[in-house]
């Protein structure tokens, strides 16, 4: 009798196995990234998740402008596709940081009014540098998309924005 439930347990412990093995290899583990701080998942590991709208922020209007645009680009699997499509929208990126920096200094940031002004401007820059990767080095794309990222990380930190 004794033999007989050792392997019972056996076999039902080696069918465990083989189905954590099945679910792992359709739904591989999602792996974090850091990035100045925070965290997010990897690009390819988000494919799997819901869409990035589902994490909403409190930010103001441009801002939020800002993020919508980005953040599907950001957001997307590394590769020649993400890099042309953010390319093809790094015009209307550019133009939404502009509107930040238009609309002035929000409340949240009233206090910390010349730090705003010089996250926006960075921002704008680090954009009119990413247009210029994507022109004449395509190599540098990934670094300079990513400090895009950070510094628009450095413009929501001033209006109270951590990720955690």
């Amino acid at each position: 009798m004794a033999r007989s439930n050792l392997l019972a347990v056996l076999v039902l412990s080696f069918a465990g196995l083989a189905c954590a093995k099945a679910d792992h290899a359709t739904n591989p583990p999602v792996e974090a990234t850091a990035v100045e701080g925070h965290e997010h998942e990897s690009p390819a590991a988000e494919a799997d998740a819901p869409a990035h709208e589902e994490h909403k922020h409190d930010f103001p209007a441009a801002v939020t402008s800002f993020h919508d645009a980005m953040s599907p680009l950001w957001h997307a699997e590394a590769g020649e596709t993400r890099t042309q499509n953010t390319c093809a929208a790094v015009d209307e990126m550019i133009a939404k940081a502009g509107a930040i920096g238009e609309a002035g200094v929000p409340e949240k940031a009233a206090d910390q009014a010349d730090g705003w002004n010089s996250a926006t401007a960075e921002l704008v820059t680090k954009l009119e540098a990413l247009k210029a990767s994507c022109a004449d080095s395509p190599d540098t794309f990934d670094a300079g998309f990513k400090e895009v990222h950070e510094a628009f990380h450095v413009l929501v930190k001033l209006v109270g924005h951590e990720e955690k």
